[in-house]
């Protein structure tokens, strides 16, 4: 049996043409609007009796709903698809920018520790003279801040990486653990237990 919007048994191409003009108009649609585009008559106050026959006897509106209920469905199909893989595409992006700025936190941790590492002096050799000098609270203060801005990054980039919902590994915190190869381990676990 063939689609309601398809050519019916015992229909007549003549009749199927003037349907498939009343199906394509849309959802305003009307007999007389598809016999005025049909037959070029934009003046037609009404369509031939013939028309509005087969009109009732072919059940156009009926088959020209199931019509637009079809083109729905497939451009929602289609939409899903898009969405779908849209949605693929920006997570595989977010995780390589989350995997950047975890990244990019670890740099700036390590170079908090190297700014702060003890003793706290910088050591120069100007031509063969040794010259040592503290290193001033000016370094100390930048080495903190680079270290509470690594931490917070790396928080930030923990967050976003998990749900909310997430249960944690053996009362593991990616809130409050310190050591950034635990924390790299977490994230690349995705979440999984951390050894």
């Amino acid at each position: 049996m063939p689609e309601p919007w398809g050519r019916q048994d015992g229909e007549s191409e003549r009749a199927f043409a003037a349907f498939l003009a009343y199906r394509d108009l849309g959802a305003e649609r009307t007999v007389c609007d598809a016999y005025r585009q049909s037959a070029g008559k934009p003046e037609a106050k009404q369509a031939p009796g013939t028309w509005n026959k087969w009109a009732k006897d072919r059940r156009w509106k009926e088959r020209a709903l199931a019509w637009d209920r079809h083109l729905l469905g497939k451009e929602a199909a289609g939409a899903g698809r898009v969405a779908e893989q849209d949605g693929e595409k920006w997570a595989g992006r977010r995780k390589v920018a989350l995997d950047h700025a975890f990244e990019a936190a670890e740099r700036l941790l390590l170079r908090a520790y190297e700014l702060s590492a003890f003793p706290v002096e910088r050591v120069t050799n100007d031509g063969g003279k040794v010259t040592v000098e503290p290193i001033g609270a000016h370094e100390l203060r930048a080495a903190t801040a680079t270290a509470t801005a690594a931490f917070e990054l790396m928080m930030s980039v923990i967050d976003r990486a998990l749900p909310p919902e997430e249960i944690l590994p053996d009362g593991f915190d990616p809130a409050t653990e310190t050591d950034p190869v635990r924390l790299r381990a977490f994230l690349e676990s995705g979440g999984r237990r951390v050894g």
